[in-house]
């Protein structure tokens, strides 16, 4: 039931990002065949359900400015777009790359749904963020019910659309798309004949998965694992990964298309907006932008025009920032801030960045690097997780020179850059919140980088048949895929195959805020779904302004 369920979700996304590019093709009244479209070397189909939940997390940001998103009218909306798949009906042919991605894989790691469990992020906040979004218009200064809410990503509002028969377990079915979306893209690179640029990072990226399951402390190495339901850590490190290696794949090839730049806009602004770090793959794209581009032949209107995503629908996300915490980027610093707003709590971005900091061992707390060092290493997941990825980068480098040698010679200007770009991910990691989960896509896209390049083999007749047989790359990517779910989980689902889980979200006690509006936990923090709840006694009143919105100062 669990297999047939999540198959069903993932091609739900899959053909609602099938039905956009088609709608785009017909308002542009263009006729773009999408089925032999190949984008970065990959064929066009691989981008679908990224769009549509790129779609989804924008549209409902949208109107969510207007209304809450629980509304009947929003699913007949998503109805009349998976209806656009049938404008361009194609012949159906059977391959093995084909089912293997949209059934093998999700099959695979929807057994991860048994015995999961729910991240208390979820009960502290994002549940109820989420709860807002779904009930109400866009409230102003939220922040001053929970400063957490300030950095609650796209993700909540994608989330916000599945909240299906109050069952928890279909935000697991959002959170494992970004896994498959992950291990096809790995697929699609290995089984790529032309073995470009992508081939060897793809590879080499495998191995780094496979390692992850030995070492110091069991294993963890910094690789995608199964995470409790509710947070964007791994979507995150997903379309982080994917945006950082197209655009450098981009720069080192010294080729990008118009559609490449579309697509790259997009993946750019989606991993800005799971997670703030995301923002430095901005520098990256204007960088392979100016570089590839002679913009002394380009008119404004035409540069504008590679622009439109950031253009149009950036701007509508730092406005939902400003609404929402009074600051257009929070929380980095107060000099982002609006002092002049009604809703605006002064210091409150200072504050919550302290908190962070705090919180994940930030260098910020600690007078130098070694006394930061010595506390982070403190911690034993820590130790284990930069001891792992270390033993797998050293083992990753051997196999490289021992078995291949590289054919490509990049150019320094573009080495210096790219590697500049590692320090710069790595320095906002280590100075606010060093936790190793959200690292996860940076350790990734070191390592692909290992293994980027246009190789030749060492010891050609044993080497190749080995690295390009498709039944080893197989082999390989199902053993890593099925060593991501937990012994316990495939247990679950051998003894009860065809059980769904429930997963519920727990009723939290409350008694009334002694300083201000609302009500409070009886035990802890946590406010899980509840609307009229702040996790701790401070003095928050509500206002509603002439234009209908509530203001909470």
């Amino acid at each position: 039931m669990v297999v047939l369920q999540f198959t069903i979700f993932y091609s739900l996304i899959y053909f609602l990002g099938r039905g956009i590019a088609e709608i785009i093709n017909t308002v542009n009244r263009s006729d773009i065949n999408f089925k032999q479209l190949e984008i970065f070397g990959i064929k066009f189909n691989f981008f679908y359900p990224i769009i549509a939940l790129f779609f989804i997390g924008n549209f409902l940001t949208l109107i969510n400015f207007f209304t809450g998103v629980n509304s009947w009218w929003i699913n007949f909306i998503f109805i009349i777009i998976l209806l656009f798949n049938f404008k361009r009906i194609s012949r159906f042919k059977f391959s093995l790359e084909g089912f293997i991605n949209y059934f093998v894989v999700p099959a695979l790691f929807s057994v991860s749904t048994f015995n999961i469990g729910i991240h208390s992020d979820s009960h502290l906040y994002h549940f109820n963020y989420q709860n807002w979004i779904r009930s109400e218009k866009l409230a102003l200064g939220l922040t001053n019910i929970s400063g957490r809410f300030g950095y609650s990503s796209i993700y909540d509002y994608i989330s916000s659309v599945f909240w299906i028969e109050g069952n928890a377990a279909y935000f697991h079915f959002l959170n494992l798309t970004f896994f498959v979306i992950f291990f096809n893209f790995l697929l699609i690179n290995l089984f790529n004949k032309r073995k470009g640029l992508l081939f060897f990072s793809s590879y080499f990226i495998l191995g780094y998965g496979l390692l992850d399951n030995f070492g110091f402390g069991g294993g963890r190495n910094g690789f995608l694992y199964i995470e409790g339901i509710g947070k964007q850590d791994i979507a995150f490190a997903v379309i982080f990964f994917i945006t950082s290696i197209l655009i450098i794949t981009s720069i080192i090839k010294k080729e990008i298309s118009d559609m490449e730049i579309l697509i790259a806009s997009m993946l750019v602004l989606f991993s800005s907006q799971l997670r703030l770090l995301g923002t430095t793959t901005l520098i990256l794209f204007l960088f392979c932008f100016f570089r590839l581009l002679n913009y002394r032949e380009l008119k404004i209107i035409k540069i504008l025009t590679h622009f439109k995503i950031l253009i149009l629908l950036g701007p509508l996300w730092v406005l939902k920032n400003i609404l929402i915490t009074g600051c257009a980027i929070y929380p980095v610093s107060e000099k982002l801030c609006f002092t002049q707003l009604s809703w605006y709590r002064s210091d409150s971005a200072r504050y919550e960045a302290e908190v962070i900091a705090d919180a994940f061992y930030g260098l910020t707390t600690e007078k130098n690097l070694k006394a930061w060092f010595d506390h982070w290493t403190a911690s034993q997941l820590n130790n284990n997780i930069a001891r792992n990825f270390l033993l797998s980068c050293f083992i990753l480098i051997i196999i490289r020179a021992v078995f291949l040698r590289n054919k490509l010679k990049v150019n320094k200007l573009d080495a210096i850059f790219i590697f500049s770009y590692l320090g710069l991910n790595f320095y906002p990691w280590i100075n606010s919140g060093p936790s190793t989960r959200f690292a996860i896509g940076f350790l990734i896209l070191f390592i692909a980088l290992i293994g980027i390049g246009d190789f030749e083999y060492r010891f050609q007749n044993t080497v190749l048949q080995f690295i390009e047989s498709k039944k080893i790359i197989l082999f390989v990517m199902l053993l890593c895929i099925f060593l991501i779910p937990k012994l316990s989980m495939y247990k679950t689902f051998v003894e009860s195959p065809n059980y769904f889980p429930i997963i519920d979200s727990p009723v939290v006690k409350t008694v009334p805020n002694p300083n201000g509006w609302g009500l409070v936990p009886e035990f802890g923090d946590e406010c899980n779904i509840n609307l009229n709840c702040i996790p701790y006694p401070v003095g928050v009143r509500l206002e509603i302004n002439s234009y209908g919105y509530k203001v909470f100062k």
